[in-house]
């Protein structure tokens, strides 16, 4: 009996190790994911900020199609993050 009590008291601070575990490994990933929404919303507004601001770019580049580009491209990131 005192044996099979000391397996399942092993067993026990195993599992409590890896509850430990991958509660740090969530704190972790939740970190990562908070810097890169924090990554992404610093990169939007700056794309928003260079495609409204047409003083940025030349003739040639307004002509040739490169802010409409940008502008779909800033369109397609907001609807995935959506």
């Amino acid at each position: 009996m005192a044996n099979k009590r000391k397996v399942n008291e092993q067993s026990v601070a195993q599992l409590q190790y890896e509850l430990d575990q991958t509660k740090k490994d969530r704190a972790a990933y939740r970190a990562d994911n908070d810097a890169l929404r924090s990554e992404n919303i610093m990169l939007i507004e700056i794309l928003k900020d260079l495609t409204e601001n047409k003083s940025y770019w030349s003739e040639e580049a307004l002509q040739s199609g490169f802010l409409f580009r940008l502008n779909n491209i800033l369109s397609q990131i907001k609807q995935q993050g959506n």
